[in-house]
């Protein structure tokens, strides 16, 4: 196989055997689609092509078939606070900031206002729109769960700035597993993953250690997916770190299909460690046994949306989203951007 045509794993097949679990889609999914975006315009944040790009690029069916079973009005925070949170995310990958200080300057803004929704709205638009969310949830969730929600925010944007700082420097591949950890940041996923489900749990079931190691391994397996799949097209020209230039870097022998293989290996192993886990969850008596068990399940539906949203939308891999999950090849020189 060519350098420029790489063979992709079989994810979406293994995860949903692993899972046991069918593909589905938020049956709100169009209403809240049009709502959201709607509520993106309002604060102009892109205009043009680079709106038209980030809209069609597929944000809220992802959510969708991450979370097929969400109710309305968490649906739609939970779609709000992605277009905000990945729009900044956008900025803080690239180069939107001309220095370390200035994105501090801005990662500074949206802490203040998440430990401070109902302060006045900043001039920042991201922030003002990750605000809106945090607002609407403390209205739907527990004061509890929308710390977590915050503590995770803010475990996320210091990783994101040490990444900035430590640009030039390719980290063991070790090291940026756990950075990537951070940026998905494991309280976050476990709290929104617990927001749009309209669970609870408290801290005594979510920190025990148990419950702590399978939410570890879930949020490593959505990261790893995420990254292995994202990757790929960042390879056609990026000084950035990515899980593949990574362990291309340490590992010489391998080419860019073997680290693919590499990665997918990884993966599989997470898999297999995440089900053991689950398997030897404890109880914690009537009514908790089965929010966990709603819990797991909201954890699967994640880790398994996301990977059928790299095929069903251009977000990943473009044009070729379709062909690629039916050939399971895609092509560099001709993969285009979402």
């Amino acid at each position: 196989m060519s350098v420029s045509t790489v063979s992709l794993p079989k994810a979406p097949s293994y995860v949903a055997e692993a899972f046991q679990i069918r593909t589905q889609v938020n049956p709100d999914y169009r209403q809240a689609e049009s709502e959201s975006h709607e509520w993106f315009d309002k604060f102009e944040v892109y205009t043009g092509d680079k709106r038209r790009m980030f809209l069609d690029s597929g944000i809220v069916l992802a959510s969708a078939l991450c979370c097929p079973k969400a109710d309305y009005s968490r649906f739609r925070i939970t779609n709000d606070f992605s277009l905000g949170f990945l729009s900044l995310e956008d900025m803080l990958k690239g180069d939107s900031f001309s220095s370390s200080e200035e994105m501090k300057g801005a990662i500074d803004t949206v802490i203040r206002v998440i430990h401070n929704p109902s302060g006045p709205s900043p001039s920042f638009k991201p922030a003002a729109m990750i605000q809106s969310c945090v607002q609407r949830m403390m209205q739907h969730a527990s004061p509890a769960l929308v710390r977590r929600i915050v503590t995770g925010l803010d475990e996320y944007f210091e990783t994101r700035l040490q990444e900035r700082l430590n640009r030039s420097t390719i980290p063991s591949l070790d090291d940026y597993i756990e950075q990537n950890r951070g940026t998905g940041a494991a309280k976050l996923f476990s709290s929104m993953v617990q927001f749009r489900q309209s669970l609870d749990l408290p801290d005594e079931v979510i920190n025990d250690q148990s419950v702590s190691e399978l939410t570890i391994a879930g949020c490593d397996l959505f990261v790893l997916v995420r990254e292995l799949y994202s990757s790929i097209p960042a390879m056609r020209g990026t000084n950035s770190p990515n899980l593949l230039s990574v362990v291309m870097h340490h590992n010489k022998d391998l080419d860019l299909n073997g680290a693919i293989d590499f990665v997918d290996q990884m993966i599989k192993k997470r898999l297999d460690e995440y089900m053991n886990l689950k398997a030897k969850l404890p109880s914690f008596g009537p009514g908790l046994d089965e929010q966990l068990a709603e819990y797991s399940q909201a954890i699967e539906n994640s880790v398994h949306g996301f990977v059928e949203a790299v095929f069903t939308t251009p977000m990943v891999l473009g044009d070729q989203a379709k062909s690629a999950k039916e050939t399971g090849v895609v092509n560099l020189d001709t993969l285009g951007s979402a």
